[in-house]
């Protein structure tokens, strides 16, 4: 697709919907409805795991404590319990406190949670339903991206691109199971496609390139950093985008450094506050030297290991944020190590780590019925569920490797600009360890690309004309 791109007619969804936008609008209500009606069906306050200390973290701010350690109030729990005392619930306000300060997760999400709790609060939404608060500003974030993705699509390609790409995001099962859960990757989905859309404009050759553009897509990038700080990954793409505006190498590092500042700009003020309260340097996380280290030791698994017997958890008689801050240092150097020394075995994990992240889809219903939470199916119907779920993945991946030669073959900075942020959200896993929600940051962009390998499959009936890339052509504002 060499400046060319499949125009079909649409006149068979124009009939049946009407105009794009439209169709567009039902898509994105649709989209919207079902999202609502699975966040009513299956909310609940996280019960173990990520969820249970972002939303720990997230109800803890917005009670007004500081950033506090996680760990420490589980083992503040685990005493209460051996001595016959009552445990505190996940949405108190009155908990034990003062405890000592966290960088083990980015700020971005529980903030987050933590402004949404407390606007509940103002208007008499009690913390007993702190499940349907997050839930309900999922679903909203849900259907943004929908019509996020729909944009992109339509700048990029035709009305028809656009609405198979939004109809593919809309119905996709683990995106939708997710806005039940207190995972964050509702939340950085959206930022990420709101960080491209912005950006696709600049990379247009017919229009000028205006460095506002930049500077508010490096913004929004830098809050999404502080949500999942590998957003950093999508910079060698911005960088090859850039260079096919067609410009000088020159001038796309120049746009791609202006981005990257700015971004470190966002989160300098995270790093500040922890190099004043943490016990060390921490750039972003203290987490990152154990997502490091999990699958680089000896006998190491591809999947996610709690205690991971070859990394350092643990330092008796620290406080737990001096524990933090060296077993990061040290999980760090121990990954560091093991790859200088076992590269074969690091590029045979790599495949490993890969095959867990890739295999399924349906790691959203596994969040919902983890240990401590009530089912929400017979084990029958979960089953059939996960084979949903996992049937519409591969279906769009098959769609997706129809169309990317036809992606790869087009010459835009655009296009580039999908396919780089797509590639660095599949490379996450392969770089830490096979967990299959490191894959998910990659769908949208997906899903565009699933939607050209529909238009080709169509085009074996359908002609070919010259692109019309004109935003005007379907008016979606």
């Amino acid at each position: 697709m060499t400046k060319a791109s499949i125009k079909l007619d649409d006149g068979g969804m124009r009939r049946v919907a009407g105009s794009p936008e439209r169709q567009l609008g039902i898509v994105v209500g649709i989209a919207f409805l079902v999202r609502l009606a699975w966040v009513f069906h299956a909310h609940r306050n996280a019960a173990v795991g990520d969820p249970y200390a972002y939303q720990w973290l997230g109800n803890r701010l917005s009670c007004g404590y500081g950033y506090e350690n996680h760990a420490a109030f589980l083992e503040n729990q685990a005493k209460l319990i051996a001595s016959g005392g009552a445990v505190d619930r996940i949405t108190d306000c009155d908990t034990t406190g003062p405890l000592p300060p966290t960088a083990f997760y980015a700020i971005g999400y529980p903030l987050f949670l933590a402004m949404l709790f407390a606007s509940a609060r103002l208007i008499g939404v009690g913390s007993e339903n702190q499940d349907l608060v997050f839930g309900f500003a999922h679903v909203l974030l849900g259907a943004m991206t929908v019509y996020l993705v729909a944009r992109i699509a339509q700048r990029l390609f035709t009305p028809t691109v656009a609405i198979a790409a939004a109809v593919i995001v809309a119905f996709w099962p683990s995106l939708i199971m997710m806005t039940a859960t207190a995972h964050l990757e509702t939340l950085y989905l959206f930022l990420l496609v709101f960080a491209v859309h912005i950006l696709l404009p600049p990379l247009d050759k017919r229009f000028e390139l205006k460095r506002s553009r930049l500077v508010a897509g490096a913004v929004v990038l830098g809050i999404a950093a502080q949500v999942r700080p590998l957003v950093f990954l999508v910079l060698p793409a911005i960088l090859i985008a850039f260079r096919h505006k067609p410009q000088s190498w020159r001038n796309a590092l120049g746009h791609t450094l202006l981005v990257a500042l700015v971004m470190a700009a966002v989160v300098a003020p995270w790093t500040i506050r922890n190099a004043i309260t943490m016990p060390g340097f921490v750039a972003m996380t203290t987490g990152s030297g154990d997502a490091l280290c999990i699958s680089r030791h000896v006998d190491a698994s591809p999947k996610f290991q709690f205690n991971s017997p070859g990394c350092l958890h643990d330092i008796p008689g620290a406080e737990w944020d001096v524990v933090e801050v060296e077993k990061n240092k040290e999980n760090t150097s121990r990954a560091i190590s093991w790859v200088i020394h076992h590269p074969i075995a690091e590029v045979e994990m790599w495949f490993r780590r890969g095959y867990y992240a890739l295999r399924d889809d349906h790691e959203a219903r596994l969040a919902l019925e983890a240990p401590g939470s009530p089912a929400l199916w017979s084990k029958g119907v979960g089953g059939a569920v996960d084979r949903v779920a996992d049937g519409w993945y591969f279906a769009v991946l098959i769609l997706a490797a129809i169309g990317v030669k036809s992606f790869v073959r087009d010459g835009r900075g655009g296009t580039r600009l999908i396919l780089g942020f797509a590639a660095a959200g599949l490379v996450v896993p392969f770089l830490l360890f096979g967990d299959p929600r490191y894959k998910v940051p990659m769908f949208p962009f997906v899903a565009i690309i699933a939607a050209i390998g529909i238009d080709c499959i169509r085009s074996q009936r359908d002609t070919v004309a010259p692109i019309t890339s004109d935003p005007g052509e379907m008016n979606i504002r």
